[in-house]
């Protein structure tokens, strides 16, 4: 199925930055076996608007209607000026509610799940959102917000915000080894963290592959963006592994690595000037 979750990153002022992580691996189910593959786009950042999304459940569906509703906010005819969080989210619901209504029923793999983050306005007055798009197996959809905590937060320690997936219990076991008991309460730990459980899936689960990544920065009029990931010495772009481009095009994009430093993909090494981002610390 997948591997899905989001965190923010939190400094004195509040939420600085949020994050999004999936896996890549879909299967099919066929008796005795679990055909895979694993280099299936499963995030999608807005290349105008401060969006983004991640799905898990029903491949053709999803990634389908996801397509189509990126670009439609990208063109700004999703929503209306002055639409408030809680309009934007439920005018997704409709459009997700109309699209499987017009959908052949009794063929899609259920249940599945949409999730969303966004930001409203930036800088100092940036507010995150995050809500969750679930239909349950009888085909009924709901709509969920994810609380977040906007003001100050007087420990600064970033957090999780969602896990779901049927990776999830393994994520929360990493989670809970490495922020929890080493302490580690940064945005990096909860990357660390999410890695470390897509290293430890097996041929046999339904998560697995390389990770991808988006996140929304607090700087006014930033759009979403999408993270080229180098994993087990690999560069990697929304699953697919991009090392066949050796030219400097690869700079094109902001790069992370399995640690979270920042990344150079050409040189294969953490970009000169930026922080060390060591594992146990």
């Amino acid at each position: 199925m997948t591997l899905l979750a989001s965190w923010v990153a939190v400094d004195p002022r509040g939420i600085q930055s949020m994050y999004m992580a999936s896996d890549s691996r879909i299967t099919w189910e066929k008796e005795g076996s679990h055909p895979r593959y694993d280099h299936f786009k499963k995030l999608y950042a807005c290349k105008t608007r401060p969006e983004m999304f991640g799905f898990c459940g029903d491949v053709t569906f999803m990634s389908n209607i996801m397509e189509q509703l990126v670009s439609m906010i990208d063109a700004g005819v999703m929503f209306k000026v002055g639409y408030s969080p809680e309009l934007k989210a439920k005018t997704i619901l409709h459009f997700l509610e109309d699209n499987y209504n017009n959908s052949p029923q009794g063929v899609l793999r259920l249940p599945m799940e949409l999730l969303y983050c966004f930001r409203m306005k930036g800088g100092y007055k940036a507010r995150f959102y995050c809500y969750r798009f679930i239909c349950a197996k009888n085909g009924c959809w709901t709509l969920q917000p994810v609380p977040l905590r906007q003001n100050r937060n007087d420990s600064n320690v970033s957090y999780f915000i969602c896990a779901t997936g049927t990776g999830q219990d393994k994520l929360k076991e990493e989670i809970n080894e490495y922020i929890y008991r080493k302490k580690n309460g940064f945005s990096r730990g909860m990357f660390v963290a999410f890695c470390d459980a897509l290293e430890k899936s097996t041929p046999e689960d339904t998560y697995g592959g390389p990770p991808q990544l988006t996140g929304l920065y607090r700087k006014p009029n930033s759009p979403a963006i999408t993270f080229g990931v180098n994993y087990r010495k690999k560069n990697y772009y929304l699953g697919q592994d991009v090392d066949y481009s050796t030219n400097n095009t690869l700079y094109n994009i902001e790069w992370r690595n399995d640690l979270f430093e920042i990344w150079d993909p050409i040189l294969r090494k953490r970009k000169d000037g930026a922080q060390k981002q060591p594992r146990n610390a």
